[in-house]
C-alpha cells in the first residue's frame, strides 16, 4: 500500500495517474492519493508522535478493452 500526498494540485480530482501502458494490468501495489491539506495534517501528526490509524476499503477491478 502506498499513500501519496498531493502537493502539486489543489484537488485530487485534478490528478490523473496510470501505469506505463495505460491498461492498469501492470499495477500491483495499491495506492491512494490524498489532498495537500490531509498530507499536511498527517505530517504534523507524525512529527508530534501521535498514533495514526488509517482504514481503507479498496475495490480493485481490471477490465480489458478489446
Amino acid at each position: 500500500m502506498v499513500l501519496v500526498g498531493n502537493g502539486l494540485h489543489s484537488s485530487v480530482e485534478d490528478v490523473y495517474t496510470e501505469d506505463y501502458d495505460g491498461s492498469g494490468f501492470s499495477l500491483h501495489t495499491p495506492a491512494v492519493l490524498i489532498t495537500g491539506m490531509d498530507t499536511h495534517l498527517l505530517k504534523e501528526a507524525l512529527e508530534s508522535s501521535q498514533t495514526i490509524k488509517l482504514q481503507l476499503n479498496l475495490e480493485i477491478a481490471h477490465s480489458s478493452t478489446s
